[in-house]
C-alpha cells in the first residue's frame, strides 16, 4: 500500500505541474500531516487562497489504510537528517506556469503505521526546477 500511496502523490504532483504549464496558472498542493490528507488547489487568480476555486482533497488513510505521513530515523535521499514528514515551506508546494516551483523544494515522506517496517518507507521530492522524483528506502539507503 505504501507504494500505491507514494505513486499517487508522485502522479498528482506531476499532473499539477503539467496543468500549471498548460493552463498558465499556479497549482498548489498542501499537506496536512495531522489529518493525513493533502489538497490540490487550482489557483486561477494567483492569490494563493482557495476562495472560489477548484480544490480537491485526498485522504491517504482512506485510500491506503495503514499508510501515513512519517519517517524513520535516518537520512534523506540527499544525505541530510530527516526532521519532518513534509519538508516543503509551509507544508505546501506551488507549481508555477513556467513549470518551476516557488521556494527551494522539499520532500514528502510516507510510511506504514506499523513502525517495524522501516524498509517500506517512501518519499517524493520536488526540486526548484519542478522535477518530481519518487524514492524507495531499502533499509540501508534510498534508491
Amino acid at each position: 500500500r505504501v507504494n500505491g500511496a507514494a505513486r499517487q502523490v508522485f502522479s498528482e504532483m506531476m499532473a499539477a505541474r503539467a496543468k500549471a504549464i498548460s493552463e498558465s496558472n499556479n497549482y498548489v498542493i498542501s499537506f496536512d500531516t495531522a489529518n493525513n490528507t493533502y489538497k490540490i488547489h487550482d489557483d486561477d487568480d494567483g492569490d494563493g487562497t482557495e476562495a472560489g476555486e477548484a480544490v480537491r482533497t485526498v485522504n491517504i488513510a482512506e485510500a491506503y489504510p495503514g499508510i501515513e505521513y512519517g519517517y524513520m530515523v535516518g537520512n534523506s535521499p540527499s544525505g541530510s537528517a530527516i526532521t519532518s514528514a513534509v519538508t516543503f515551506n509551509g507544508s505546501k508546494v506551488t507549481f508555477k506556469p513556467s513549470g518551476l516551483i516557488s521556494g527551494l523544494g522539499g520532500t514528502v515522506y510516507l510510511k506504514p503505521a506499523d513502525a517495524t517496517k522501516n524498509d517500506m518507507q517512501r518519499c517524493v521530492t520536488v526540486i526548484q526546477t519542478g522535477r518530481v522524483r519518487l524514492y524507495k528506502y531499502t533499509g540501508s539507503g534510498w534508491e
